[in-house]
């Protein structure tokens, strides 16, 4: 759910109480996050479904399995990090909220 949580924005089911989300996880469909974010990859979509599914059986055993199953998705590459350019996007911010004052 915390997955889910994090890639779409909101939680899987919505609900007033606890008892009534837990209804929701047994009656309702389960969105993909495919249908917030449909950038998500498939593949991505596919893990976070089994790893919600209603019967535990259907559920990954391990958190080493989900590991795996998201590794293919994983860019282990550098990430991109242009620190002069945020630098000066925060200072330009910086004056405008100066300015505004």
């Amino acid at each position: 759910a915390t997955l889910y949580a994090a890639l779409t924005g909101t939680t899987p089911f919505q609900a007033e109480t606890t008892a009534a989300m837990l209804q929701a996880h047994r009656d309702q469909r389960l969105r993909s996050v495919r249908e917030y974010v449909p950038s998500i990859p498939e593949g991505v979509a596919a893990v976070v479904t089994q790893m919600l599914a209603r019967n535990p059986a259907d559920r990954f055993a391990t958190a080493a399995e989900v590991a795996d199953a998201l590794l293919a998705f994983a860019d282990p590459g550098p990430i991109p990090f242009d620190y002069p350019r945020i630098l000066a996007e925060r200072q330009r911010d910086a004056k405008a909220r100066q300015a505004q004052l």
